[in-house]
């Protein structure tokens, strides 16, 4: 760990590296004070001042020991302050918890609340939070996250009718449906009715798939946009079959603004029948939330 005095603009080994600094090999996992303590991979880092500069604390996201240690900026003191060494995830105290090579860490506090040190746990693919005055691990739930646009398609066209859309830890799988439909162009009502209170988040890439699975109906996948709470998706059918129906949705409580990102899905088995109806309806408004 180098340091640079802004001042003199002279940069000094504060801790870790070795008297040669040629030595490649001088990693590994060691506590202590001063030049030749040992880091494996130390990647982020981030003060804490505390009430003035002389008390600051560094605290570095040693990757490959899986470790967050601290630093006394002061006397070069390394000493591990969270994470067993060995790879895991494991929330819990620091000394129990278990990272897989963080990456990067920052503090941040609500007002009120006791700093939190955000740790980026890059094998993990999580973002942990440890409180500074419990010394707790914990990890980040993440709700509502907008799903990537590189997996979406903001304006679904036939380019993508054959791409499944993504099924998320929240997507809910809805019975199956069972159906009969006459022979020719029929259509699935989509119905996203919202609780009270609740919107469509406009201009959000809210949308639908339905996937021919087997048979004679829908022989071509199709993919459309959500524009309205009922969405009618054309069917053509020929003869028995399934489809698999996706909807994916933004929606906004109108009070706070507060949006999320819902999934539904269902797997639709038609029959033909000359008497039957045109429509068959999916209703996702009974597994909101």
């Amino acid at each position: 760990m180098r340091a640079l005095d802004l001042g003199e603009r002279e940069v000094t080994t504060l801790a870790g590296g070795a008297d040669d600094p040629g030595d490649l090999f001088h990693f590994g996992d060691e506590d202590g004070a001063g030049l030749g303590r040992r880091f494996q991979h130390p990647l982020g880092i981030c003060a804490d001042a505390g009430e003035s500069a002389e008390l600051a604390m560094l605290y570095v996201a040693d990757g490959y020991n899986h470790k967050l240690k601290l630093v006394d900026p002061n006397t070069g003191a390394v000493a591990a302050y969270a994470g067993t060494g060995e790879a895991g995830f494991v929330d819990g105290l620091c000394e129990r918890a278990q990272f897989s090579e963080p990456g990067g860490v920052c503090i941040a506090s609500a007002e009120g609340e006791s700093p939190k040190l955000f740790v980026a746990d890059t094998n993990n693919h999580a973002i942990r939070v440890i409180d500074l005055e419990t010394h707790e691990v914990a990890t980040l739930a993440l709700s509502g996250v907008p799903i990537p646009r590189r997996m979406l398609s903001a304006r679904p066209t036939t380019a993508f009718a054959g791409s499944a859309l993504p099924r998320l830890a929240s997507t809910v799988v809805h019975a199956p449906v069972r159906a009969k439909l006459a022979s020719g162009e029929a259509e699935i009502e989509l119905r996203l009715a919202l609780e009270p209170g609740c919107k469509r988040a406009e201009g959000a890439p809210s949308q639908y798939r339905v996937l021919h699975e087997d048979g004679l109906v829908a022989a071509r996948s199709v993919a459309g946009r959500i524009d309205g709470d009922v969405v009618l998706i054309p069917l053509g059918v020929a003869g028995p079959g399934r489809v698999r129906v996706q909807a994916l949705y933004y929606v906004c409580e109108a009070s706070s603004g507060a949006c999320e990102l819902r999934s539904a899905e269902w797997s639709v088995a038609i029959e033909e029948h000359a008497r039957a109806g045109r429509r068959v309806v999916l209703d996702a408004a009974a597994h909101d939330r």
